[in-house]
């Protein structure tokens, strides 16, 4: 893998190589040392993905705050509702 450095947020995948989100997927931007990969394929589904720059730990931490934004305001609301 190269020490390129990238603006956008990429992620290191099970499989080797990085890659970024494009849609609901991930494309590779680097591939693995292995297969016959090429820039812009997209990643296997079921291979698992991990931030490897600083955007994409930002990315993930926005995405994980959205979701537990999302879950008190659906305990408010229950809570509200009169259920405890």
């Amino acid at each position: 893998m190269t020490k390129k450095k990238y603006d956008f947020p990429v992620y290191g995948t099970q499989g080797g190589g990085l890659a970024r989100s494009s849609g609901d997927q991930y494309v590779f931007v680097e591939v693995p040392n292995w297969g016959n990969f090429k820039v812009g394929d997209r990643v296997p589904e079921e291979w698992g993905i991990a931030a490897a720059n600083e955007a994409a730990r930002n990315e993930v931490l926005h995405e994980e705050f959205a979701e537990d934004e999302q879950f008190d305001r659906g305990m408010r609301d229950y809570i509200h509702c009169g259920h405890r």
